[in-house]
């Protein structure tokens, strides 16, 4: 591994570990305390017998990623970190759960399968390191890839795909609506500076509505983007998707 991506894991750990102590450690008034972030779930408080998820990851690596990001030092790297945040949370909370990686610029390519996060842990962040700079963006691209991918997962875990993108292109709104008809539970994630350098509109429709609530959210910094990828790493999805 070399200096940058050790560089990466540890940032990664850190982050993800700061906001871990944020949101378990009570407050004087023993109320817990939640991160100052634009998450969207929140960690259940009762211990409860957990949903199993299957999840495929999907990372834009598109021209436009190699833009800077509050935080880190440009788009694909605050992706990266994002990602890494989330299969680290996996692996400790919910080694039961499955993880697939794709990567996407007008292509999609299927990086890992999905598979037991208990074995892919390592492989999934070295796939995750290994991610450089592409062409275009086609969304609808890693859409058809991740239907693709969680066909292939067993019944038992609950299918969910997590877009992390900065842009817009295609016409992924078929795509969409056939992973949502079918159960999967889609959450998008748009980076970037403002949130006019993507196509909002779209990929809200694009985002599942679960329990009345919309999985689109616009981030502009790699500390609320590791907020958010902790949070929805740690949620647990009980109930399918509606668009």
């Amino acid at each position: 591994m070399c200096p940058s991506e050790i560089s990466l894991v540890s940032l990664t750990r850190r982050l993800t570990q700061q906001v871990h102590r944020t949101i378990v450690n009570p407050s004087p008034e023993g109320r817990t305390r939640a991160p100052h972030s634009t998450a969207l779930a929140t960690i259940p408080r009762a211990a409860a017998p957990r949903a199993l998820e299957a999840s495929v990851l999907a990372i834009d690596v598109s021209g436009s990623m190699e833009e800077p990001y509050a935080g880190a030092s440009n788009k694909l790297a605050a992706a990266q970190a994002a990602a890494i945040t989330y299969i680290i949370t996996k692996a400790s909370s919910a080694p039961g759960d499955l993880i697939g990686l794709l990567s996407f610029d007008e292509h999609a390519q299927a990086i890992v399968e999905c598979g037991p996060i208990s074995h892919s842990r390592k492989e999934l962040i070295r796939a995750v390191q290994s991610l450089s700079i592409g062409g275009g963006t086609d969304i609808e691209a890693p859409l058809l890839a991740a239907g693709e991918m969680l066909s292939r997962t067993p019944s038992s875990h609950t299918p969910r795909h997590v877009l992390i993108t900065d842009g817009h292109g295609g016409t992924p709104m078929d795509a969409a609506t056939e992973l949502q008809r079918s159960g999967v539970i889609i959450d998008v994630i748009g980076i970037g500076d403002t949130p006019d350098r993507v196509n909002e509109s779209l990929l809200r429709r694009v985002a599942s509505v679960v329990d009345g609530q919309s999985r689109y959210v616009f981030i502009r910094d790699l500390r609320s983007l590791i907020q958010h990828t902790n949070s929805i790493s740690r949620h647990v999805n009980r109930t399918g998707a509606s668009a």
